[in-house]
């Protein structure tokens, strides 16, 4: 009797096991594939494939780790996305590169930080902008260097100031002005010219000295 039900025991199981099987083949034959497990699902039809996990998704290499796309990829997080790497990073891109945030950026470079572009560069900032540097700040430019202020400009200097032009170097306000050029010629130009100094005024000219105007008064 024993004999019989452990028969029995093992014929149910093999027919379990069999409709199992046959489920199983169910799934993963035809041109969709579907494996559903504690909440997971993994799924592959001609649409492509799925992976959708209810809680952490993990992909481990021991070696290298390749995501090919022949037209987008797409990564897209509800809360945090980190990138994490023992050594480099290079991001490649054919084309264009879009980076958009809604919130802050922050990057922390222990060392240098270079970028070369071959086209442009435009920079619009909504708000304020600040550049602050340890040490010397140098801007070259192989052309011109327009700067456009809508409001005011100011410059603090705590030690020594130089500006040099090869040509000439002028200094405008409306139709006041001061032009230096190259071979020494200084042209001041204003409606009303006043010098005014606490201490001596010393003119020296190699020259001579010409004054005119409707009248020359002396106190």
């Amino acid at each position: 009797m024993a004999v019989e039900q452990e028969v029995q025991a093992m014929t149910a199981r093999i027919r379990n096991l069999e409709e199992r099987i046959r489920a199983l083949e169910e799934r993963i034959s035809g041109q969709t594939i579907y494996l559903e497990a504690g909440g997971n699902s993994l799924m592959i039809s001609p649409q492509g494939v799925a992976i959708r996990s209810a809680s952490n998704l993990m992909i481990e290499a021991a070696s290298d780790l390749t995501l090919q796309a022949q037209r987008n990829a797409f990564i897209t997080a509800q809360g945090d996305c980190r990138i994490t790497a023992g050594r480099n990073v290079p991001i490649a891109a054919g084309a264009s590169a879009n980076l958009m945030v809604g919130g802050n950026v922050t990057m922390n470079v222990n060392g240098t930080v270079e970028s070369k572009i071959g086209g442009s560069i435009q920079t619009t900032v909504g708000k304020h902008a600040l550049l602050a540097t340890g040490m010397d700040y140098q801007l070259n430019s192989s052309r011109s260097v327009k700067v456009d202020i809508a409001q005011d400009l100011d410059v603090n200097v705590r030690k020594h100031i130089a500006v040099g032009a090869g040509d000439d170097l002028a200094l405008r306000s409306g139709s006041a002005s001061v032009v230096m050029q190259k071979d020494g010629e200084v042209a001041i130009k204003g409606k009303d010219v006043s010098i005014d100094a606490a201490g001596k005024i010393i003119g020296k000219a190699s020259g001579d000295v010409v004054l005119k105007g409707k009248k020359i008064l002396q106190n």
